[in-house]
């Protein structure tokens, strides 16, 4: 994970048709176009399994950007050093101008699994301190990102459909169980606990 400076930021996200805007909220290169979107207030009982299918929703890619909007002051140190904490470790010590986190993909499966769950758990934190976010992909289709804000998730461009699913899902009276992509993780990381010797 390395943070990046708007310039640096508005080069990548112009490939999937989007830009950091005046408020540091990602949005569409042309305003005058918002796009298709859905939201849906997160279930409190089932935060961290929502925050798991919401960051499932975005296609896998090269990178992720996790960026926060100017919404999100960090009055609060506790929930300032719980997301910075998940992002720098123990030892850390943070900016809090910091606004764009770019979180790089390679081979290493192990690797990008634990970013997967990391940006989750950002989703997390995020939905429950009701802070203001977007994530967004490489492999988005153009103009496609998440929104976090005031414990909504918006699900802005791309796949709708799913989208919609996912909402139906969400707002059921029943217990949300974690992702597939997320058990596939835990199963095979209990495999390789019982094969270790």
């Amino acid at each position: 994970m390395k943070t990046l400076d708007k310039m640096e930021a508005n080069l990548l996200l112009d490939e999937i048709g989007l830009k950091i805007g005046s408020w540091n909220q990602i949005q569409t290169k042309d305003q005058s176009h918002i796009g298709d979107w859905i939201n849906v207030q997160a279930p409190r009982a089932y935060l961290l399994e929502c925050a798991q299918h919401c960051a499932g929703w975005l296609p896998k890619g090269r990178w992720k950007i996790f960026q926060i909007d100017n919404s999100t002051g960090w009055i609060d140190p506790v929930q300032a050093s719980l997301f910075f904490g998940l992002l720098y470790g123990e030892n850390y010590e943070y900016n809090l101008t910091d606004r764009t986190f770019l979180f790089n993909f390679s081979a290493s499966g192990v690797q990008n699994e634990k970013t997967e769950l990391l940006i989750s758990n950002l989703i997390y934190v995020f939905l429950l301190f009701y802070s203001h976010g977007h994530v967004v992909s490489s492999g988005s289709a153009s103009a496609q990102f998440l929104g976090i804000q005031d414990g909504y998730i918006y699900f802005c461009g791309g796949d709708t459909l799913l989208a919609e699913e996912l909402v139906k899902q969400l707002t059921k009276n029943v217990v949300v169980e974690p992702p597939q992509w997320v058990l596939d993780i835990f199963c095979a990381r209990q495999d390789e606990i019982y094969k270790s010797p």
